[in-house]
């Protein structure tokens, strides 16, 4: 477990120091140090959940973890407060993804397979090269962690059936729920490769109570989940989402990626190795199939031919019958599922050669694996990027989760205050407190009058004045936020609370958690009354 661990840490380490010594540049790194920064700020400022990230465009603020999944932004404020810099916190944080990933694989691995076969399947979880291309060309944190959920939630799903453990079951939903508010895209990929993993082993193996299993898992992980992913779909309409239009035009099948040069053809001889370690993995895991391994085989050799199915255009018309499939954005991500499927074949495969003691064919398999490695290791250290040493943002800029009619940001004027019109008014503002979802101020008018605060009108946003509620309203051009005044000297707070949807949504992930918690303490205390009692 620990060579698994030790090497998955030392295949990402390098890239925190690539650009000479530092953080490189990467795709995703700049807008996930943004949000991360506005995340930690609001964090700070005493709400539990930021959904509204108010320092964002100017200060007229943006919904993004709203919809975007919150866990990456909470995981780097934790460690910025240890490490007290965000390149130190990003580099704890992707090599902690690295060491988990190896550790829950490892754990799942162990439950069916012996502890050397173990290794080699997990040594090929966290090398193969769709993983550090995530971290040395994208610098995609979410998805990096991601694939810490993933074997786990299968750990406690195989548990539960084993060994008839309620509180494995509630483990895996608290894993299925971290890996939805890690990583959507990823984790309804996942849920759609369990889906076809379960009823598979179901059929072949005669397990009906593997499906039990698993929908209560996955209903419960939903259920704690709900706080983000029900307003989050919900409320998607309100805000732009420009970037979803360009995954429309440009779905990333591997024959699209292989007409391309750079990074995704890289994608592409990715997804076409991975293949080919799945046919040879699954080729000699043949003589396991009466094993407890076998009984794995079936179900993952169904899911790695399926997810290489959905990377081609070949998918397009199973494609219009999924519901948000469009949500994942580029077809290539399916490549995570395939890293799970063949590490796992990988598993079965070496167990089988090792009784066997086949070793010219383990040293065959170990070779090519060895191959895939490098290209994914020289494929890495050749990008660009990581010559170029990372910058951090001095705005935090995003177009996409600002309100649907809003102006670009563009268009935003920087730095300007609170203000009162019309000038006959004579009105004055005084700022008393700013926060990321707060604002209070001290206002002034001697006629009726608007308060005009640069900060985008959203549904959340409440008004009081002088402890009175207020109706806030949307500035007609700006779309900033503007209360009515009457003559007189007022105080007006504002504060960004929940919609009835994000209400609802809190009490469902409370209500699931309640449950959870009653399911594990009752089988808490039945475990221990069925002990037998030792006498003196």
């Amino acid at each position: 477990m620990l060579c698994v661990m030790a090497v998955a840490v030392f295949a990402e380490l390098p890239f925190f120091y690539a650009a000479g010594g530092q953080l490189p540049q990467a795709h995703d790194l700049t807008v996930h140090w943004m949000r991360a920064v506005q995340f930690d700020e609001t964090l700070r400022s005493g709400v539990w959940y930021p959904r509204w990230l108010g320092g964002m465009n100017y200060g007229y603020g943006a919904a993004t973890t709203l919809f975007y999944a919150p866990f990456v932004y909470y995981a780097t404020s934790a460690a910025h407060a240890l490490f007290g810099g965000w390149s130190a916190a990003f580099e704890a944080v992707a090599l902690l993804a690295a060491a988990g990933s190896g550790l829950t694989f490892f754990l799942f691995a162990r439950d069916f397979l012996s502890s050397r076969a173990s290794v080699a399947a997990g040594l090929i979880y966290v090398l193969l090269p769709y993983r550090l291309i995530d971290l040395y060309h994208r610098a995609a944190f979410p998805e990096l962690i991601a694939f810490v959920w993933m074997p786990l939630v299968l750990f406690a799903i195989n548990r539960a059936i084993t060994r008839s453990s309620a509180r494995n079951i509630i483990g895996g939903a608290v894993a299925y729920c971290l890996l939805i508010v890690t990583h959507p895209p990823v984790a309804y990929l996942f849920s759609m490769a369990l889906a076809v993993f379960v009823i598979t082993t179901s059929v072949v193996e005669r397990r009906w109570r593997m499906i039990l299993t698993a929908s209560s898992v996955i209903t419960l992980g939903a259920g704690l989940s709900a706080f983000y992913w029900l307003p989050a779909t919900l409320e998607v309409g309100l805000v732009k989402q420009n970037v979803t239009q360009f995954f429309k035009d440009k779905k990333g099948y591997i024959t699209d990626l292989a007409a391309s040069t750079g990074f995704e053809r890289l994608l592409a001889a990715s997804a076409i190795l991975t293949l080919l370690l799945f046919w040879l993995f699954l080729i000699r895991s043949k003589s396991e199939e009466k094993s407890q391994a076998g009984q794995h085989r079936a179900g993952w050799m169904i899911v790695g031919f399926l997810a290489f199915v959905m990377m081609t255009p070949v998918a397009v018309p199973i494609e219009h019958v999924l519901p948000g499939i469009s949500g994942i954005a580029f077809a290539w991500r399916w490549q995570a599922i395939e890293v799970l499927a063949v590490a796992i074949l990988a598993g079965i495969s070496i167990e089988a050669l090792m009784r066997s003691h086949r070793g010219q064919r383990i040293a065959v398999l170990s070779s090519v694996s060895i191959a895939v490695f490098a290209f994914g290791i020289i494929g890495c250290a050749m990008a660009s990027n990581l010559k170029v040493r990372f910058i951090p943002p001095a705005d935090e800029i995003e177009e996409d989760f600002t309100p649907l009619d809003s102006p670009s940001v563009e268009q935003l004027t920087k730095g300007i205050s609170a203000k009162i019109t019309p000038p006959e008014a004579n009105g004055s503002v005084r700022l008393i407190q700013w926060q990321p979802q707060s604002r209070i101020f001290e206002v002034s008018n001697s006629t009726d009058a608007v308060l005009e605060v640069p900060t985008f009108m959203f549904p959340g946003w409440t008004a009081m004045i002088d402890g009175q509620r207020a109706s806030p309203r949307a500035e007609s051009l700006r779309k900033t936020i503007i209360v009515d005044l009457l003559p007189g000297e007022h105080t007006v707070t504002l504060d960004f609370s929940n919609t009835t949807t994000r209400t609802v949504a809190e009490w469902v992930s409370i209500t699931a958690l309640i449950l959870c918690a009653i399911v594990f303490t009752r089988s808490f205390f039945r475990k221990n009354s069925q002990r037998t009692p030792r006498f003196s």
